[in-house]
């Protein structure tokens, strides 16, 4: 069973706005999505205290529940989460966009330790910085059974130099198959200490655009690549150039044909990898052309990189049903926008 107010757009400030809401509430209810709409500490409150009834609560979404609440106000409302949400049956815990910050409150991180059958952790846009990232590293630490968890977003936290404590942390979760870490500002030696910490994994998404990736980076992952199986890989804007590609593609070709033959990775046509905006010249279009004879690829970003032409490299990809996005999908919007007010322009003329 569901209850769900997503997007209402509503704020609760006290246990009087609460009622109708809590009303709602039975012990049937494996889904709550709070999502979009306001919460108050008091009225937090009231509401988590009826859900604490629930026995067989599964997941808890709860994205810009505090927006514009002082930080004082989101703290108390964390600890209201830890203190009243029990973790027992909980797989899947979404806080994203919540100015979350660098502190975890105690009850809150006690309450992250104990979720041991999470398979899904979304935490993206909290603002935890650096500092926020060790916290949250070691809440997860502590986690018991590390077996449950498959899905972790912590994107767009600026989390910077604490991936290199993330990632070993992480690495002992070893069903781990969607990382998303994208968009956080982490410099080249945090991120390839990342990288490694995932080498024995097998991993099926792994989102590491607007992060520097360094050539002993991209070299590892080309290593690692082949081996997690992996159908989705973003690096895109991660400034990897030319040298990096190349690294990435020789390593990944050579542990192709460890794996016996060239066909070793044409196996399904679903692989998605993304390699925009990241300093690739014709040099690296020519690279990823003759890569591109031995895998199959679903999907090839290459958009934002200064390269004359690149349709050899469709026409190889495109013998497999895949396709080359080779110009940037929001310019082409914009574009798309600007024509049309041009053809609306011309038609009251």
């Amino acid at each position: 069973m569901i209850l769900s107010i997503a997007d209402e757009g509503k704020r609760y400030k006290n246990k009087e706005d609460i009622q109708a809401l809590t009303k709602k509430i039975s012990d049937e209810i494996q889904i709550i999505n709070l999502t979009g709409n306001v919460f108050h500490s008091p009225a937090l409150k009231e509401l988590f205290k009826e859900l604490k009834k629930i026995t067989k609560l599964e997941r808890l979404i709860a994205s810009k529940i505090f927006s514009a609440l002082p930080s004082s106000e989101l703290l108390i409302g964390l600890s209201i989460i830890g203190e009243f949400v029990d973790p027992a049956n909980l797989v899947e815990l979404d806080l994203s966009e919540n100015a979350i910050s660098a502190v975890l409150p105690e009850p809150f991180f006690e309450f992250l330790t104990r979720a041991d059958k999470l398979k899904v952790l979304r935490m993206n846009n909290c603002g935890l910085g650096a500092i926020g990232g060790k916290n949250l590293a070691r809440a997860l630490e502590q986690v018991k059974d590390k077996s449950n968890l498959e899905y972790i977003d912590i994107s767009k936290n600026k989390l910077d130099y604490s991936a290199t404590e993330i990632g070993r942390t992480l690495s002992a979760f070893p069903n781990l198959r969607t990382i998303k870490i994208q968009y956080n500002t982490i410099q080249r030696v945090n991120m390839d200490d990342f990288i490694t910490s995932f080498e024995f994994h097998f991993l099926k998404s792994l989102d590491l655009r607007d992060n520097l990736i360094s050539v002993n980076g991209c070299r590892n992952l080309g290593r690692y690549f082949v081996n997690w199986d992996t159908e989705e890989l973003f690096l895109g804007d991660c400034l990897i150039g030319n040298e990096g590609l190349e690294a990435f593609i020789t390593e990944a070709s050579k542990n192709m044909a460890k794996k016996a033959a060239p066909t070793a990775h044409k196996t399904a046509n679903n692989l998605v990898l993304d390699f925009s905006y990241n300093n690739i010249s014709q040099e690296g279009v020519n690279l990823l052309e003759s890569y591109s004879k031995d895998i199959m690829i679903n999907k090839l970003m290459i958009y934002g990189n200064d390269f004359e032409d690149c349709s050899a490299l469709v026409g190889n990809i495109s013998e497999n049903k895949g396709r080359v996005v080779y110009e940037d999908p929001d310019e082409m919007e914009t574009n798309e926008i600007d024509e049309s007010l041009v053809e609306k322009f011309a038609k009251i003329l």
